[in-house]
């Protein structure tokens, strides 16, 4: 998806949704940071009936519901 469509989903800008990117990419240094994002989008896949892709994305992260 385009940065343009989720900075004016949001109201922002698309330099600033860039921004928030960047920032959020630079947090998954931090090991629990990055646990929770994981966790996050593989309940996301699931719940928006993605549950194969959520089964590939466990397997490769080692996650589980």
């Amino acid at each position: 998806m385009p940065l343009a469509h989720v900075a004016a989903a949001f109201g922002r800008d698309r330099s600033t949704a860039s921004h928030a990117c960047k920032v959020v990419e630079w947090q998954r240094d931090n090991p629990a940071f990055d646990h929770f994002l994981t966790r996050l989008e593989w309940h996301l896949l699931a719940a928006s009936g993605n549950a194969a892709q959520a089964d590939a994305s466990s397997l490769m992260t080692g996650e589980g519901a």
